[in-house]
């Protein structure tokens, strides 16, 4: 997997972030992190959330902040996604030396056109 894309969002959310054909795929770490290395000048972290980016740290291997960003996608731009694969209870906020990496989700957004 050495795509490079325009620009590489990282995400912590699936969502679709405007109007265009767009593909998801799962992934694991090791491609993550590939796909990370190939883009990583063009990189645009908008993960908000202290936890997921202390995980897609761990997982890519670099030192990254937290930065709420509107994201709008183009053609040939990709996102990493990283999620939990299940909803923590409403009351339970998520601790990275509490977190098991097997309920991480990684996928990858592409937008096609």
């Amino acid at each position: 997997m050495t795509v490079n894309y325009k620009t590489l969002f990282l995400l912590n959310s699936s969502v679709i972030t405007n109007e265009g054909i767009f593909s998801y795929k799962i992934i694991n770490e090791e491609q993550a992190h590939l796909i990370y290395n190939n883009n990583k000048n063009n990189t645009i972290n908008a993960i908000g959330h202290q936890a997921m980016i202390d995980i897609a740290s761990r997982v890519l291997n670099v030192k990254l902040n937290t930065q709420r960003l509107k994201v709008k996608m183009n053609k040939g731009d990709g996102a990493l996604v990283f999620k939990l694969s299940e909803r923590l209870p409403i009351t339970k906020e998520l601790k990275i030396n509490e977190f098991d990496i097997s309920s991480l989700e990684i996928g990858l957004i592409v937008r096609i056109s």
